[in-house]
């Protein structure tokens, strides 16, 4: 279906509510839930391919000598004491 497709399915759905506030008011929060998740989910795509780039730009310090990274024990000990 194409998107005008969708949004003429979705106006001939919502129509035998539209008289009723209190349905309509539902029908408005869930669409904004939707919008709110889907800002989210990009959010977190860029969060995560920004982590990633930095993992990287640390390797490359490590490689190059000016970054020490932490050892596996001290690791594990420190998540422990969380």
């Amino acid at each position: 279906m194409t998107a005008v497709e969708l949004q003429t399915e979705l106006l001939r759905e919502i129509s035998p509510i539209a008289e009723d506030e209190g349905l309509m008011r539902k029908v408005i929060n869930y669409v904004r839930d939707l919008v709110r998740i889907k800002d989210e989910e990009v959010e977190t795509k860029e969060d995560v391919v920004g982590n990633i780039r930095e993992a990287f730009a640390e390797f490359k310090q490590y490689k190059e000598g000016q970054l020490e990274f932490q050892s596996a024990d001290d690791l594990l000990n420190e998540l422990r004491t969380l």
